[in-house]
């Protein structure tokens, strides 16, 4: 505000990607720059910002094979401390409730779940890692898939998704 910008809101809809709204408000200079929070390994239309040198930086993700400036957290590295935590406490049966791979974040955070398993000695199990969408209802039905495999301990890419499994953890009386 002291600089004299104005901030949009916009949600990037299917109709406002398709349509390339982004580009016509650059073009007719009614933005200066844009900030793109949540992106997708499917929102291959950022890779226009590569085309036209209109201010752009991508928040909380990335796409690896998109040059894009962006600005997010270790991913990877949450996931493993995360894990490793978890180790840490004794745990051996560690199970994941991970979103999907989709978003860059979520294949981060699992590739740091399995690093900190494989570094323990611990074989990596697929059975014990369940894929949601970030949200509480799917953390809960994933954790209902999950307690059949026994872990004493969780990690979820989410709270979102954390909320969902110890609903589930509770209506099973664990």
């Amino acid at each position: 505000q002291e600089a004299g910008y104005k901030v949009l809101l916009e949600v990037a809809s299917p109709q406002f990607m398709g349509q390339k709204t982004y580009l016509h408000l650059f073009q007719e200079k009614r933005i200066d720059g844009m900030i793109y929070i949540g992106s997708t390994a499917a929102d291959t239309y950022l890779e226009d910002f590569l085309k036209f040198p209109f201010p752009f930086i991508q928040v909380g993700s990335y796409m690896p094979e998109v040059p894009l400036h962006f600005v997010t957290g270790d991913n990877e590295q949450g996931g493993y401390i995360a894990t490793k935590h978890l180790l840490d406490l004794g745990h051996k049966n560690i199970g994941m409730i991970t979103g999907h791979f989709g978003v860059i974040s979520a294949h981060d955070r699992h590739a740091g779940y399995k690093k900190a398993l494989l570094e323990a000695g611990i074989e990596y199990d697929e059975n014990k890692v369940v894929f949601a969408d970030f949200k509480e209802h799917t953390g809960f039905i994933a954790m209902q898939n999950l307690i059949k495999e026994g872990p004493t301990a969780v990690f979820c890419g989410n709270d979102l998704m954390a909320i969902g499994a110890i609903r589930a953890l509770k209506k099973a009386g664990l």
